[in-house]
């Protein structure tokens, strides 16, 4: 079975060796004056972990990686506002 968590981690960890040097320790490229639910590094890890497991829904994204780890990467929900 196709673990999306595993392969969320390993796409981070690999994004965040590659792009250290574009990356400050919250894993953004630039400052943003309101803190963001999620990093630049972590829209990203998710993005290619879709594209890995070729989801086009983001509904449905979120609904396997919730599957697997219980919520989403961080404890806020993707959509609240």
């Amino acid at each position: 079975m196709i673990n999306p968590s595993k392969i969320y981690g390993k796409i981070k960890e690999l994004a965040k060796d590659s792009l250290e040097q574009y990356l400050d320790s919250e894993g953004n490229t630039m400052v943003y004056h309101n803190t963001p639910k999620f990093s630049d590094l972590e829209v990203f890890s998710l993005a290619i972990t879709a594209k890995c497991l070729q989801i086009h829904s983001e509904c449905l994204l979120w609904s396997k990686i919730k599957k697997v780890i219980g919520t989403s990467p961080r404890p806020m929900s993707p959509h609240k506002v």
